[in-house]
């Protein structure tokens, strides 16, 4: 079996043309360490399989797999690690969306992270949009207070958002990081089962770091490292409707307050209540935009 030090999982949802031009500049940098690149193709209904299958199936670098079914972005990720972790030998998996773009001559650098703790378990850098604007790239793991605080808009102008970090220029453990691109030690995403797979999209961030953090380890942020990424290109193929996406999410977070952080009926009806509250904002939003 061929030693792999990293294994690097693209999960694809009719993102083909990202996804082919990702690999490919992967690819044209001449990355120093050696790796291995696992695309899975999300049950894409665009033709996606077969526009990567003609362009990589001659790579030896890049194997091609695609589930039954669009198993969200937990599920697929879970997928494709699944499948490198039995085929190779690798010690890290980078995680990253079709929709980004890095210098992969960082990515020794990230490594050398988890020498400073043993503990650590996944690490990450900064995110920016295709502006070089810095987007929130590391963050608290949320109360239930703060996710009713995010849930509406008005409240989140008006009172400084709970779960960011006062410092987020220096290196520095946090509770959860992006999900975008990550590293991520293979052991560690063994020994808690991966992400979670009874969400669909959105929150898996958070509860991947508190199970991270119940079983010991740790997670860092390299801020001064850097990545762009065209924030929800990727969502925004399969839900054009921002009420759609604002449900999901609200679901995902309402399962994270129910299974992990174990809220009682009270609370979460209290929580429920608020998302009634921010969809109707958000119909009230979009009203008023229509009307002028």
């Amino acid at each position: 079996m061929k030693k792999i030090n990293i294994g690097i999982i693209i999960l694809n949802y009719n993102s083909s043309k990202d996804t082919i031009l990702l690999v490919k500049d992967i690819e044209a940098q001449n990355p120093i360490h050696t790796h291995k690149i696992v695309i899975v193709d999300n049950n894409s209904n665009d033709g996606s399989i077969d526009k990567l299958n003609k362009e990589f199936s001659n790579n030896d670098l890049i194997d091609i797999i695609q589930t039954e079914n669009n198993l969200g972005y937990g599920a697929g990720n879970n997928y494709g690690i699944k499948y490198i972790k039995n085929k190779y030998q690798i010690e890290f998996i980078l995680v990253c969306n079709p929709d980004v773009k890095f210098n992969v001559n960082i990515i020794p650098d990230i490594i050398a992270t988890f020498k400073i703790n043993n503990l650590i378990a996944a690490v990450s850098i900064q995110m920016v949009n295709e502006n070089n604007k810095k987007q929130l790239s590391a963050w608290k793991l949320p109360t239930l207070t703060d996710d009713i605080i995010l849930s509406i808009s008005i409240l989140k102008k008006l009172i400084k958002n709970p779960i960011a970090y006062s410092n987020s220029l220096k290196p520095q453990c946090v509770d959860v990081l992006q999900g975008a691109f990550f590293i991520i030690k293979l052991k560690a995403f063994n020994e808690i089962n991966g992400f979670d797979e009874d969400i669909f999209l959105y929150g898996e961030e958070r509860i991947l770091g508190h199970k991270l953090k119940k079983h010991g380890y740790k997670l860092y942020f390299l801020p001064k490292l850097k990545f762009t990424h065209k924030v929800g290109a990727t969502i925004n193929k399969k839900f054009h409707n921002k009420r759609s996406k604002y449900l999901i999410l609200q679901n995902s977070r309402r399962h994270y307050h129910k299974k992990y952080l174990k809220k009682n009926w009270l609370s979460l009806l209290i929580f429920d209540f608020f998302t009634i509250i921010g969809y109707i904002e958000k119909l009230l939003i979009d009203f008023i935009k229509r009307e002028n």
